[in-house]
C-alpha cells in the first residue's frame, strides 16, 4: 500500500511538473512570437497572427510533454518490415526521422494516417539524439538510407524529419551530397537555432543543446550548405513551444507552410500537417529538376494554411503573367472601341464627300491603339 502511494505521488509530481514546464515554455514562445511580429520587416504577409489560441494550444500540447517519456520503450522495436508487407514499391521509399529525445514511436500516428499511400515503403530510424553530436548521428541516418534503398531498389528516398531530425538530414546532405535524396520535409526544425537551447543543460539534453543554440559552430557550418536539385518543404507553427522564434524553421528557397494553434510535438499527429505530407508523397518522384512548388495548391480539403512561393519563383511567375495580362487588357479595351466605331458608322449622317468619310474612319483605330499601349 505504501509503495502504491509513493508511486502515485511521484507520478502526480511528475505530471504537475511537466505541465508547469509546458506552460512556462509556451510563455517564452508567446514572448518570442510577439517580438517577431512587431519587428519591422520580419513578419511576412499572409502569416497568421499569434495573438490567440495560446491557452488551448498549451492544453493540447501538454499530453505530449507529460506522457511522451512513457511511450519511448515501444519505439525500441523495429516494425518496418511488418509494416511494409502490405505496401507497394512503385515510388521511392520514405524515411521518417525523429527529433530530440524521441525515437521512431513518435511517427506511429502519422504512419497510421498515411496508410492510404500504399505505393511507397515506409522506414523509420532511431538516433542517439541525447548522446552524440549532430555529425555523428549522421552516420546512423546514412546507414538507414542505404538499407532502405537496397531493399527497395530505388535510387532516391524521401525524408520526413521532425525538429532535430531536420538538422541531421542537412548534415547528411553536407557529407554525402543530395544524390540519394528526392524530397526533404522538415517539421519545426530549428535550422537557425532556438533560444530554448540556452536553458537546456548539457548533462540532460546532451551536446546537441549547445549545437542548437543560435549562431553555434554546427549551425554556421550548415548555413553554408544548400539543398540543391531537390524539393525542400519547411512546416512551422507560430505557436511552437520549442523553436524560438518559430521562423528559424525556414530555409531560403524552400516551400514554407505556416500553421497556428499547434505546438511543437503535436505537429506529429495533426491532420493538417499530415495532409501536407500526404500531398507531397502522392506527387510523382522528380528526375532531374525539382518539381514546381506545390505550395500554390490546396494541401487538403480543410486546409487553411497560408501558402508561400519562394521569391524567385514568384518573380518568374509574375513575369510570365505580364504578357497575358497586357493582351487581356488590350482585348478588353479594343471591344468597346470596336462597338463605338460600329455605332458611329451606322448613325453618322451621309457626308458630302468620300474623302471626309475616309478621314473620319481612320481616326478611330489610332485612338484604340493608344489606349491599348497604355
Amino acid at each position: 500500500m505504501k509503495l502504491t502511494c509513493i508511486l502515485l505521488t511521484l507520478l502526480a509530481i511528475y505530471v504537475i511538473g511537466a505541465f508547469l514546464f509546458n506552460a512556462l515554455i509556451f510563455l517564452l514562445s508567446y514572448y518570442e512570437s510577439q517580438t517577431t511580429q512587431f519587428t519591422s520587416g520580419r513578419w511576412k504577409a499572409g502569416w497568421p497572427k499569434p495573438n490567440g489560441k495560446w491557452f488551448w494550444t498549451t492544453i493540447k500540447e501538454a499530453p505530449f510533454t507529460m506522457f511522451g517519456l512513457f511511450v519511448l520503450p515501444f519505439g525500441l522495436i523495429n516494425r518496418d518490415e511488418e509494416m511494409n508487407r502490405r505496401r507497394g514499391n512503385e515510388l521511392p521509399p520514405v524515411l521518417f526521422v525523429h527529433g530530440w529525445s524521441f525515437n521512431r514511436i513518435c511517427w506511429w500516428v502519422t504512419i497510421k494516417k498515411l496508410a492510404h499511400i500504399n505505393n511507397r515503403k515506409f522506414y523509420t530510424v532511431n538516433l542517439p539524439t541525447t548522446k552524440m553530436t549532430v555529425e555523428k548521428q549522421t552516420d546512423f541516418l546514412a546507414k538507414r538510407i542505404d538499407e532502405a534503398l537496397a531493399q527497395t531498389g530505388h535510387e532516391k528516398i524521401v525524408v520526413v524529419a521532425h525538429s532535430l531530425g531536420g538538422l541531421v538530414t542537412r548534415f547528411y546532405a553536407a557529407q554525402h551530397g543530395t544524390e540519394k535524396l528526392d524530397t526533404v520535409v522538415t517539421l519545426g526544425s530549428p535550422h537557425y537555432g532556438t533560444k530554448l537551447a540556452y536553458l537546456g543543460p548539457q548533462f540532460v539534453g546532451g551536446i546537441v543543446m549547445r549545437e542548437m543554440e543560435p549562431g553555434s559552430e554546427t549551425l554556421t557550418k550548415l548555413a553554408k550548405v544548400t539543398l540543391s536539385n531537390i524539393r525542400v518543404i519547411n512546416i512551422a507553427t507560430v505557436h511552437d513551444n520549442f523553436v524560438m522564434p518559430f521562423d528559424t524553421a525556414f530555409l531560403p528557397g524552400a516551400e514554407h507552410y505556416v500553421l497556428q494553434g499547434k505546438g511543437h510535438n503535436r505537429m506529429l499527429v495533426d491532420s493538417q500537417v499530415i495532409g501536407i505530407i500526404a500531398d507531397t508523397l502522392i506527387l510523382p518522384p522528380q528526375e532531374k529538376k525539382a518539381p514546381k512548388p506545390a505550395a500554390t495548391k490546396s494541401n487538403s480539403s480543410n486546409a487553411t494554411v497560408p501558402k508561400k512561393i519562394p521569391v524567385a519563383t514568384a518573380v518568374v511567375e509574375a513575369k510570365k503573367a505580364e504578357p497575358a495580362k497586357t493582351k487581356a487588357k488590350a482585348a478588353a479595351k479594343s471591344k468597346p472601341a470596336a462597338k463605338s466605331e460600329t455605332t458611329k458608322t451606322k448613325n453618322t449622317k451621309p457626308q458630302k464627300s468620300d474623302t471626309k468619310k475616309a478621314a473620319s474612319k481612320s481616326k478611330t483605330p489610332k485612338k484604340t491603339g493608344t489606349k491599348t499601349g497604355k
